[in-house]
């Protein structure tokens, strides 16, 4: 990410967009905070500090009063929270050459806190559930015995019941959105209406059967006429 033995005048921020003279990069060289002619190797501890991980701040520079913020959070929040094939291809050569991605060891890559894991239900916690095939998890709610939750637990199974109905049984909750095919995300779509108490209501599908086969396509019809 940083070269420590070049100035930023002399472009030790390698990432893409960062160049001597580049807007991006004049968010740091302008600060006032470090020298830009000085190698970040021989920056005090302080100053590379203020370069990598200063937290957002409001400081007057560049002209106007702004935000500044360390490099590696607002890279963070800018690159390394998005969807990989989102990003350009420069930027994805960068990430790939200067991150290791992997779960996190707390919890496990699910992104919920310890006190979410630790809440089970019938011995499974919510990120247990999430990983379950939707079909399969419509199965274990079947077997749940809770008066007093019996109505939420209706109500989610008439959802999971008609991802299977469209033929989605196979989905997990847990999986990315920017990875369903263009057919699975129409489908989706499609469920949020089934079962809709509106009336006299036209719901215009664009080739929501394309690419699939002949039997879902059968079972989306008659879902589509179901939820009328």
């Amino acid at each position: 990410m940083v070269d420590a033995a070049l100035s930023l005048d002399e472009g030790a921020v390698k990432v893409p967009g960062y160049k001597p003279g580049s807007w991006s990069l004049r968010q740091y060289a302008d600060s006032g905070l470090y020298p830009t002619d000085v190698p970040v190797g021989e920056f005090t501890d302080e100053q590379r500090d203020l370069l990598l991980w200063a937290e957002p701040r409001r400081m007057n520079y560049l002209g106007h009063n702004s935000t500044y913020e360390g490099l590696i959070p607002k890279l963070t929040k800018s690159v390394l929270s998005k969807e990989r094939s989102g990003l350009q291809k420069a930027m994805r050569e960068f990430v790939d050459r200067a991150v290791t991605m992997g779960p996190c060891p707390d919890c496990g890559g699910t992104r919920l806190a310890p006190h979410a894991l630790e809440s089970r239900i019938a011995g499974r916690n919510i990120a247990e559930l999430c990983a379950m095939e939707v079909r399969e998890l419509a199965g274990w709610l079947a077997e749940l015995d809770s008066p007093s939750s019996a109505p939420l637990v209706r109500a989610i199974r008439e959802t999971l019941d008609n991802f299977v109905t469209v033929g989605l049984g196979y989905l997990t909750l847990d999986r990315p959105a920017s990875t369903l095919s263009g057919g699975e995300a129409q489908r989706i779509k499609m469920i949020r209406h089934v079962g809709s108490s509106l009336s006299d209501v036209t719901y215009v599908f664009d080739e929501p059967t394309a690419g699939r086969r002949r039997t879902t396509c059968t079972t989306s019809t008659w879902t589509s006429h179901a939820g009328r």
